[in-house]
């Protein structure tokens, strides 16, 4: 047989053929060609434990895409109305765990998606165990609003690019904690359909402690 690296350069190229030959006719290859024709049987005969094996995965797989849809559409609409996302607890069934987990849980008395998932989490926190991925906790949710973050301000970006005239506003102003901080707003022209439409759009807010003014 070839080596496994291949057949280089410095090999006699003549006698590759009659390991070819060899190749074919050698047990190792019959048996390997024989597995892979009953594998192709299987599959189109939707029988054995690997078409079995690959129903599970794909069952899982949108298990989880149902929950995440879910999950990411309450972080959206928290987001528009501008509500505190989590509280002082992370258990289901807190009346202290606010407004994610809390409308997580009303949704799940009507989804059945969102009811096993609940039931089973809310479970495993009473017997004090862990379930290792559930994506319904605090670092969960900062990376979900993230990602959501950089969706939105790709989109902002890919406007100002499209337009010709855009202005950026700066402003100084304290948060509920009276940290001073500065804003980034970015007003351009956008056409929508037929006409110019004048969108102003929030980009960030900068900590003015933490820019070297001081």
């Amino acid at each position: 047989m070839a080596s496994k690296q291949g057949w280089g350069t410095d090999q006699k190229w003549k006698n590759l053929f009659d390991r070819l030959l060899h190749d074919e006719n050698s047990t190792t290859h019959k048996n390997c060609y024989l597995a892979w024709h009953e594998l192709e049987r299987r599959l189109e005969s939707d029988t054995g434990i690997d078409v079995m094996s690959h129903k599970v995965i794909m069952s899982e797989t949108e298990k989880w895409r149902n929950i995440l849809t879910r999950i990411i559409d309450v972080i959206l609409f928290l987001g528009q109305i501008g509500l505190a996302f989590h509280g002082l607890s992370q258990r289901i069934g807190d009346i202290h765990n606010e407004h994610i987990l809390g409308i997580i849980e009303f949704l799940s008395n009507y989804d059945p998606v969102l009811a096993e998932h609940v039931a089973k989490i809310r479970a495993l926190q009473e017997n004090g165990e862990w379930l290792q991925v559930h994506y319904l906790s605090g670092s969960s949710q900062i990376e979900f609003i993230s990602n959501c973050a950089d969706y939105v301000r790709r989109h902002i970006f890919d406007e100002i690019r499209a337009t010709e005239y855009y202005s950026i506003m700066v402003d100084a102003t304290s948060d509920s904690s009276h940290v001073e901080q500065t804003t980034f707003i970015i007003r351009y022209l956008a056409k929508d359909d037929t006409e110019f439409v004048v969108q102003e759009r929030f980009l960030t807010f900068v900590d003015c402690c933490k820019t070297g003014l001081n």
